[in-house]
């Protein structure tokens, strides 16, 4: 595991990241839930940024506050030497202190 995060019942936006040493393939896994508490159209959104051979890319994942909710994604990323992989949170649609858990692991592939 090159990079983790994990926050329980967190009210703030979180970043992760990891500088790659070597263009070379790894794994970002994403694990978000949330209890319903939140506002009508309040969300959390989780956006994956990374440099593969095509270029710059971003991966957004939304998460809505207002309903019970778990989300599992596993995305491989072919990353080029010299550039971050990053997963970063930010809230949307008015929210700013709903209650989310979050966990991150970005694993180098053998």
């Amino acid at each position: 595991v090159q990079a983790s995060l994990q926050a329980l019942n967190t009210t703030v936006p979180h970043t992760v990241f990891i500088t790659s040493p070597k263009t070379t393939l790894y794994t970002l896994s994403l694990y978000m839930s949330a209890p319903g508490t939140g506002g009508a159209g309040h969300a959390v959104i989780a956006t994956v940024n990374y440099t593969c051979e095509l270029g710059p890319e971003i991966i957004t994942v939304t998460m809505p506050l207002d309903s019970s909710q778990i989300i599992m994604e596993t995305f491989p990323l072919l990353v080029i030497g010299g550039t971050n992989v990053s997963l970063s949170t930010a809230y949307s649609g008015g929210a700013v202190n709903d209650p989310y858990n979050i966990s991150v692991k970005i694993v180098e592939m053998p």
